[in-house]
């Protein structure tokens, strides 16, 4: 009995202490609720909305961002809503502002994922946070969230709450609110949007640029496609509807006719939130973005994808994509961006080809002293532990000379030099210019493009910008400045930093002037100052997919991709090669740019020297500097300490690269031997 009376009290004691210490806890709770929110009160004023001020000037100080369009108060059709509400809240018309079990999921998966990505909000705290609060991630601000959302709840309908919400909700592009994004990406009224086109919109608010359906139309299906799935799941639509809303985005497009620099205006926007670390710009503000945009450029560049040439390029090949972008080389400005392609061009990677070799093979060679515009290197079939690559031609030229090799832009020397480098070193190398690679792009393959993920276009502009600047890397950037209600809040300021030696650049650069004069960028070669250039195409099964070509001049970088997005079979058709549209469409950027003044030429550092080779060893596939008073002989840069003898009367010569065996298997390159033999005397 007396052990009864023991347990029965402990049990008492434990009851109590709980208690106690749960109400402690939620007076300790309120309390803090109170201090944190006492000064936060709902503004009904708030609710009328206006939208942010959003002006991207380009370097004349004219505003490319024609995109508002005043807040529509037109009906909303049933199913449009209905997306939004089982994309965002599916219990919207169940809880009072809060809804806990969305909290409770949401805790949830952040607690599996070891992140606070999921927040939980229900359309009405989206509303209180859109007009209320900032963006901020605190404790106090989703305090704040959840009293004033309590509060709405009480003073407003479910349904005006709701239409206030789609008529403040960012859509990307400075479009706030449905009526003016429906208008803006579709052209037709809000009482007029289909089922597939209000699934883009309700996709899109999650996530404005990386849904952005003008930058990125094939990722915008794919989030409106989970949409759909939402609303069939809620029982909105039919398993019906769901068939036909999908068979309609599969050919869903959006407005045409944007005006100039539309592209270039939502990656600019885009840029300046990840900046500012926001995903949307705050409402009621003025926004105001400075870019480096060249209006001029800009509407030639548009213009000339506009004609027949590349508009049939994209339409004849739905599954295909074009994209340009141009540097300023003295800012890292970039000062146009023109493309049409249904997958975001800013950040679409493709195989790079052999644009790849300048700053993959030939960059890091010379760097490390290993050649010299003049080495001899053997072209023919080798096989290197399996791996047997071959020239597009299928033919194989012998003994040629690296400037030879990247006018030809043949593949068996490239992936030799690889070889002799070593692929961490190049890789090294590369990614100093900005290029990225993944762990299994160590092999040699990558020597052709053969990259797991491959480039983007900016990336390889900006890689190739700092060739053009002497071998000092800086990054690209839509933006110069950027003001909220007048006040700076940032300031671009290119910052420079060396990753190769000036000579490396200067030789790369002098190779590459010579593919603009006579090599696979000949068309270039008309005009009258120094273009240096790289062509690509990428064949896979002897369907050429990708076709490029990267330019610069002492002023500007450009870079060109033409390209088939689809995994289908398609015809082998030309426009696909790097030399032909590609390099067509940098010309006409270089006719744009230059047709008043003209850059300068390219200078050469103190740290080379033009010499003068002996013919007759030279033709034997040997350097040596040519006897004073020879009259036969041949030009060529060297770096200073890399400068070859003038030739023994009688000592043998000796070849730059060693043969391959009888078994067709590669003999490793004896450069050591070479550079003591030939470059340090």
């Amino acid at each position: 009995m007396g052990k009864s009376r023991k347990i029965k009290k402990i049990i008492k004691i434990i009851t109590i202490s709980t208690l106690s210490v749960i109400i402690i806890v939620l007076s300790i709770g309120f309390l803090g609720f109170y201090l944190a929110t006492k000064n936060t009160k709902l503004e009904s004023e708030k609710l009328l909305l206006k939208s942010s001020s959003l002006s991207v000037l380009d370097t004349a100080g004219r505003d490319i961002n024609e995109n508002s369009k005043p807040i529509s108060s037109s009906s909303i059709p049933a199913h449009t809503i209905n997306a939004f509400i089982a994309k965002e809240d599916k219990r919207f018309y169940n809880h009072n502002g809060i809804d806990l079990i969305r909290i409770a999921g949401a805790f949830k998966n952040n607690i599996k994922s070891g992140t606070f990505s999921e927040g939980g909000s229900t359309i009405t705290q989206q509303l209180i946070k859109n007009t209320h609060l900032s963006q901020e991630k605190t404790i106090k601000r989703k305090l704040n969230e959840i009293k004033l959302s309590l509060e709405l709840e009480k003073y407003y309908s479910k349904d005006e709450i709701l239409n206030t919400y789609l008529n403040s909700i960012y859509f990307g592009n400075n479009i706030y609110g449905i009526g003016a994004a429906s208008s803006f990406y579709f052209n037709k009224e809000v009482a007029d949007l289909s089922l597939a086109e209000s699934a883009i919109l309700a996709g899109l608010i999650s996530a404005p640029s990386l849904y952005n359906p003008i930058a990125d139309l094939a990722t915008s299906k794919t989030k409106a496609s989970t949409v759909l799935m939402l609303m069939k799941n809620e029982n909105y639509i039919s398993d019906t509807e769901y068939s036909q809303a999908l068979s309609e985005l599969e050919n869903i497009i959006v407005s045409k006719n944007k005006p100039t620099g539309a592209l270039y205006s939502s990656f600019a926007t885009h840029e300046a939130l990840q900046i500012l670390g926001l995903k949307s710009f705050p409402l009621n503000s003025k926004i105001t973005i400075k870019t480096y945009l060249d209006n001029n450029l800009q509407k030639d560049m548009e213009e000339e994808l506009k004609s027949v040439e590349y508009k049939a390029i994209f339409e004849d090949s739905p599954m295909s994509g074009i994209g340009s972008i141009v540097l300023d080389n003295t800012t890292g400005g970039i000062v146009a961006f023109a493309g049409n392609s249904p997958y975001n061009l800013e950040s679409l990677k493709r195989q790079p080809a052999s644009t790849i070799k300048p700053l993959l093979v030939y960059g890091p060679a010379l760097e490390k002293g290993f050649i010299s515009p003049a080495s001899f290197i053997l072209d023919e079939p080798i096989n290197i532990d399996g791996y047997a690559p071959h020239n597009a031609t299928k033919k194989y030229d012998g003994w040629k000379t690296v400037r030879d090799n990247i006018v030809r832009s043949t593949n068996v020397p490239a992936v030799k030099i690889l070889n002799e480098v070593g692929i961490h070193d190049a890789i090294e190398f590369a990614s100093s210019l900005g290029i990225e690679f993944t762990k299994d792009d160590y092999n040699l393959a990558i020597a052709l493009g053969g990259m797991t993920e491959g480039v983007t276009i900016k990336d390889l502009a900006t890689a190739y910008m700092c060739l053009a600047n002497g071998g000092n890397y800086t990054n690209s950037t839509f933006i110069k400045e950027i003001y909220i209600n007048d006040s700076c809040c940032y300031s671009h300021k290119p910052d420079f930093s060396r990753v190769m030696k000036e000579s490396t650049s200067f030789l790369l650069t002098d190779m590459l002037k010579s593919v603009a004069e006579y090599g696979t960028a000949r068309n270039l070669n008309s005009f009258k100052f120094d273009i240096a250039s790289k062509t690509g195409t990428n064949a896979i099964n002897g369907i050429n997919h990708d076709g490029y070509n990267a330019s610069y001049t002492t002023k500007h970088t450009a870079v060109c991709w033409i390209g088939n997005l689809g995994d289908v079979e398609t015809e082998n058709k030309p426009y696909y090669n790097g030399s032909l549209h590609p390099t067509h469409f940098i010309k006409s950027i270089f006719s744009s740019l230059y047709k008043d003044i003209k850059p300068e030429d390219f200078l050469m550092p103190e740290s080379v020297k033009k010499v003068r080779l002996d013919k007759d060893s030279f033709l034997d596939h040997a350097l040596y500097l040519a006897d004073m008073s020879s009259t036969s002989y041949i030009e060529e840069y060297f770096e200073l300490n890399s400068i070859p003898p003038v030739k023994p009367r009688e000592e043998k010569e000796y070849s730059v690269i060693s043969r391959v065996d009888d078994n067709n298997k590669s003999n490793s390159f004896d450069f050591m031997k070479f550079i003591k033999r030939h470059h340090s005397w």
